[in-house]
């Protein structure tokens, strides 16, 4: 074929006269189809953004409506260790208790939950454990009697629980936490904690505050 612009032959696999530089029918139409494949995929990226878009303002709005329901008190930490020492290790069944219903708002449908009747058999036991020894005075049981066996077997039992209950609200915070879109609070929680560990409720209650100050999570008035 020839050039319709020069006259020069040309293949007709050529997009340009190389000659004169005209565009030739087949060029015309290979800039058309490359046209049409750019509108395509801009399309494309257009349709996915808007889905990305509609994605995320859905996922806004549900943290949003859990942070409604998730309203925790703030709580000073010199507080937390006031209480601990006038209540004995009595507090800590009490803080897992009254925050049970607000942690398990954080979760996700098929989250980890906190059980409040595990908490109540935690208070349970630490009473137990708090009033045994004046009851045992008074009574005059020694320490090689059965009871005093069974006093024992209830405090470790009491301590492991303690420590679950401790290691599943930093899960339970962990994960609600993770699921803000760029988090940069970024929880300084350790599953080895020696804090978490030893403190409980304290370290918790410290975390916790970080998360009201830095709008995780809505005060409780």
């Amino acid at each position: 074929m020839n050039c319709t612009s020069c006259g020069a032959p040309i293949s007709s696999d050529e997009e340009k006269c190389s000659y004169c530089g005209t565009i030739t029918p087949y060029g015309e139409k290979m800039n058309e189809a490359r046209r049409k494949e750019r509108l395509r995929q801009e399309r494309q990226e257009h349709e996915a953004e808007e889905l990305r878009r509609k994605a995320a303002q859905e996922s806004d709005f549900k943290r949003q409506e859990r942070l409604s329901r998730a309203k925790f008190k703030y709580v000073p930490v010199l507080f937390v260790i006031v209480f601990y020492a006038l209540t004995g290790m009595l507090y800590g069944p009490y803080w897992y208790i009254s925050r049970a219903s607000s942690l398990n708002n954080l979760s996700e449908s098929g989250g980890k939950k906190l059980s409040k009747w595990l908490c109540v058999f935690y208070a349970v036991l630490c009473v137990a454990v708090f009033m045994f020894p004046s009851q045992a005075e008074e009574y005059g049981i020694s320490a090689t009697d059965d009871a005093s066996n069974y006093w024992v077997f209830a405090l470790v039992f009491a301590v492991v629980l303690s420590v679950w209950l401790a290691f599943r609200t930093r899960t339970i915070l962990n994960e609600y936490a993770g699921g803000f879109k760029n988090n940069i609070f970024g929880l300084p929680f350790d599953p080895f904690s020696i804090l978490l560990f030893i403190a409980g409720p304290l370290y918790l209650q410290f975390e916790v505050n970080r998360m009201i100050k830095r709008g995780l999570l809505s005060p409780k008035i």
